[in-house]
């Protein structure tokens, strides 16, 4: 639980995580803003999730550079030693850092999905909810 916490910590005191977040969520909802404004949004068909996601590889390449980026920020300041020193084992430290990245990259998905839903109900796109949620499911468990 202590390096659990210190992760968060971690996480949570750095300024590029907010930058991330906001860059991960954009990459949802940027694109139905687009498709809203730029394209049919009255007299096309309901849209599904595999449509409102379109930018869904965009938020994985974020995550994978954002994952790497604090892994070797980490590595780059020493951190790394720090966490050898005051844990028990080193796969503590490795856990509790992919369990924190896990979660905050599934917040953020969650997050941008929600966003890009009130973008496509207030730009006036149809929403079928119910249509692709096989492509939400597989998305939402295995980008984080």
């Amino acid at each position: 639980m202590n390096s659990l916490r210190s992760e968060i910590t971690k996480l949570t005191s750095v300024r590029s995580t907010w930058i991330y977040l906001i860059l991960l969520t954009g990459a949802l909802y940027g694109p139905v803003v687009l498709l809203g404004v730029f394209g049919e949004t009255s007299n096309g068909p309901a849209r599904g999730w595999d449509s409102l996601l379109q930018g869904a590889q965009i938020f994985q390449m974020i995550a994978i550079i954002m994952a790497g980026s604090w892994v070797g920020s980490d590595i780059k300041h020493n951190m790394n030693a720090h966490a050898f020193l005051t844990q028990p084992r080193r796969s503590n430290w490795l856990v509790a850092k992919m369990v924190v990245v896990g979660l905050f990259t599934f917040s953020a998905f969650v997050v941008g999905c929600a966003l890009a839903w009130v973008a496509a109900t207030v730009v006036g796109i149809d929403v079928d909810a119910g249509e692709g949620l096989g492509y939400l499911t597989t998305t939402a468990i295995g980008f984080p």
